[in-house]
């Protein structure tokens, strides 16, 4: 009796105990996002953390913030959803969106307009900063579909782009603002990703996929904008992966992987790795372009005293692209110090899981999937690959925008440095 009773306390106990613990656990878990309803209109403050449908614009007016709460999902819809004037995140004030690393904002459609054959639908307006915008934080965002035309103007006084024109993805233009997009995935782009046009910017740790559908570049600064485009890797554009352009623009571009891009834009000589023109200057160094149409190139007005191409890698397996790294519609010299492959597959960079198994007809009509999505493709370097230690550091970037660092270059090749500080897609 005495044992009987021993064991019926010492099972209660038990019970107890393992009670206890599960109540702690369910405590820790992140509970699923709450459906908060419909949004639109003039937001300010602080949008808490849930799920919203946008069924028009959100407006963040002038001289005013909206902060995302990190974890926050917003399913773009509406009675013009891919349609002129489908709704768009308007800046007018300040927007921080700004998640983490295991806790995403995510802005996006229904699941029923996704899919590799709606990459370039473009369901929705992205997120539009107009000439009053001061500033833009998105960090850990998921942005997809984006590229809707344009409407009729919020603001007939600020206007970025006429009604019926395809909106860019992102779009600023303040030449004192601050401008930030690090640690954001992209997925089907109608158009241009950002068209920064004046203020300072940081593009870095980013990955892009399927971006552009006839046209449009992952980056195309103009009118004088300052910054870094860094540790991207950019998968499949439909024209240029970074591009910049226009006096007084200084960008430094390096330690990006640029894979399989330009051939969604037929026009010769257009369309490929990394393209700087029209008196644009800045800093091209340690670059990873992989089988693209072309290699880094410089056009139209060059500012050749402030602009420097050299130590970036050229990695092809067909012998047209070869021909191509130093791109005969531009003036650009491969430099001195790049790495290039003299022959099809020749100077393999080693990738972790990267295999050319499609042709070049394949290659060039620019839609195969796996050719623009990551998929179970890994560009890190393998140890002993040639892309290890043969790009260089002596040089120190232009100042990013107020509210981050411009990164450190590596002397690896591209955005996956073998010290792991690189991009973490």
């Amino acid at each position: 009796m005495k044992l009987s009773k021993l064991w019926m306390l010492l099972a209660s106990f038990l019970i107890i105990s393992l009670t206890a613990c599960n109540n702690d656990d369910d405590d820790d878990k992140d509970p699923v996002n709450e459906d908060k309803g419909s949004i639109s209109g003039e937001l300010t403050g602080t949008l808490a953390k849930g799920n919203y449908r946008v069924t028009d614009h959100i407006i963040v007016p002038e001289g005013q913030t909206l902060t995302i709460e990190p974890g926050t999902v917003l399913i773009f819809d509406g009675d013009l959803i891919g349609q002129q004037g489908a709704p768009e995140i308007a800046v007018f004030g300040q927007l921080i969106a700004e998640g983490t690393e295991t806790n995403r904002i995510v802005m996006t459609v229904d699941d029923s307009r996704k899919g590799v054959e709606n990459f370039d639908r473009g369901w929705w307006g992205g997120v539009q900063c107009y000439p009053s915008a001061t500033k833009m934080v998105l960090r850990y965002c998921d942005i997809e579909y984006t590229g809707a035309p344009a409407g009729e103007p919020i603001n007939p006084d600020q206007v970025l782009r006429n009604p019926g024109s395809t909106r860019y993805t992102i779009q600023c233009r303040n030449v004192e603002g601050d401008f930030i997009v690090e640690h954001c995935h992209f997925f089907g782009i109608n158009d241009d990703l950002w068209r920064p046009q004046g203020g300072k910017i940081s593009f870095c740790y980013n990955l892009v996929e399927f971006q552009g559908g006839t046209g449009g570049d992952c980056i195309n600064a103009k009118a004088g904008t300052v910054g870094v485009l860094a540790y991207n890797l950019i998968l499949g554009s439909a024209t240029n992966s970074l591009k910049t352009g226009g006096a007084l623009t200084n960008i430094d571009i390096y330690n990006n992987t640029t894979v399989t891009s330009g051939y969604r834009r037929q026009e010769a000589g257009r369309g490929g790795s990394i393209n700087v023109e029209d008196a644009a200057r800045g800093r091209v160094y340690n670059n990873l372009q992989v089988n693209c149409r072309f290699g880094p190139r410089m056009v139209q007005g060059l500012d050749l005293e402030n602009t420097v191409f050299d130590y970036n890698y050229n990695y092809a397996t067909f012998q047209s692209l070869i021909d191509e790294f130093s791109p005969t519609e531009g003036v650009q010299e491969l430099g001195a110090n790049d790495v290039n492959s003299a022959t099809p597959g020749d100077k393999d960079p080693m990738f972790v899981n990267y295999s050319v198994d499609y042709t070049e007809e394949v290659l060039r009509a620019g839609l195969l999937p796996k050719l623009n999505i990551k998929g179970d493709q890994d560009f890190r370097l393998k140890a002993g690959s040639p892309a290890i230690g043969v790009g260089y550091t002596g040089f120190t970037p232009v100042q990013a925008p107020n509210g981050t660092t411009s990164p450190a270059p590596s002397a690896d090749m591209g955005c996956y440095p073998t010290n792991g500080s690189g991009n973490k897609f």
